[in-house]
């Protein structure tokens, strides 16, 4: 039985500028009649209007809560170890954040999180992150891209050790676009039970996933502490996971995914035999053809090795691996 005194402690404790993990939290809700950056920012009673004045407050080891609400802002993370958690509810009530121009997200220090947040770019990135340790899960981000240049949902550059999972990535069928995007040395990332949906078709070639200079990332499921396992799925794109040509990049692991009805090829390595080192296990293809096996024995002919796969009502005719049928200029 829960006492008078344990309830009111509880609800004094619920208004402290201390999050559940003990760290020290600033609350931001520009909806609220009270709002203002001049405020301490320490409760939901005084909150900062704008996430922008509320890192200008913040410091390592902070957590940041938003309440729902469109927020136009650029929001650029000041420093590491860093937390930015959308007070996320069902239907619209959701942390928005979408900007007129440029990109909603810039993060370049390690060790941040971020958690139910909406970013939505026009003719941008969605998001840029660097440095170590980052986590971005269970966000909506979405990519409007209308130029010639190509925009990321999510731009990783020597980003090493990171976790990009249970996200929902829309490309809205937008020319040249990439959901997530790796290169300039990034490590060690996994990118894990995310749904893909509508990056390129085509008319407007884009991909799922872009591996470019990065050793040893990991596309797999999602283990969400309970023990489902939520894969990643790849769904109505160009082409699912794209790796660029290039050398010295190797080790990469997709297994336990879920290709459909992607218009071109839903893996595509560029590379040599002997460079890619890239494993491919247990994923499940469907309405497409996916490698070429000349010799019918279940196994790529080139570039990867590949068992346990699994494909229905693939595509008819000669699917050539190194030549797909549909150019793929102008990508990068």
């Amino acid at each position: 039985m829960v006492s008078i005194i344990m309830t009111g402690i509880r609800q004094q404790t619920s208004q402290l500028n201390v999050a559940k993990n003990g760290s020290t939290a600033l609350f931001v809700d520009n909806g609220y009649i009270g709002a203002d950056d001049n405020n301490d920012g320490y409760s939901w009673d005084a909150p900062f209007k704008s996430i922008t004045g509320a890192l200008a407050h913040a410091a390592p080891w902070m957590t940041i809560y938003i309440k729902h609400g469109n927020y136009h802002e650029n929001i650029v993370i000041p420093c590491e170890s860093l937390r930015l958690v959308g007070v996320q509810q069902d239907g619209p009530a959701v942390v928005n954040i979408n900007p007129v121009s440029g990109t909603p997200l810039t993060c370049l220090y390690g060790y941040c999180e971020f958690q139910n947040l909406s970013f939505v770019s026009t003719n941008s990135h969605a998001i840029k992150l660097s440095g170590p340790g980052i986590q971005l899960h269970d966000c909506y981000i979405e990519v409007n891209n209308s130029v010639g240049a190509t925009a990321y949902g999510v731009w990783g550059y020597d980003i090493d050790s990171a976790s990009i999972y249970n996200n929902y990535l829309n490309g809205k069928s937008s020319q040249f676009v990439v959901g997530v995007f790796l290169d300039s040395g990034s490590v060690d990332c996994g990118i894990q039970g995310n749904y893909f949906t509508d990056w390129g078709d085509t008319g407007k070639p884009g991909y799922c996933v872009g591996i470019n200079d990065a050793q040893r990332c990991a596309i797999t499921p999602y283990e969400d502490g309970h023990g489902h396992y939520i894969p990643n799925r790849f769904v109505s794109s160009y082409v699912g996971v794209y790796f660029y040509v290039i050398a010295n990049f190797r080790g990469h692991d997709v297994h336990h995914n879920f290709f459909a009805e992607n218009d071109d090829y839903d893996i595509w390595d560029g590379n040599d035999l002997t460079v890619s080192g890239i494993s491919l296990n247990e994923n499940y293809y469907a309405y497409t053809g996916w490698f070429f096996d000349g010799n019918n024995d279940g196994r790529a002919d080139y570039i990867i090795s590949a068992y346990n796969n699994y494909d229905v009502l693939p595509l008819g005719g000669v699917q050539s691996w190194m030549n797909p049928p549909v150019p793929r200029l102008n990508i990068l």
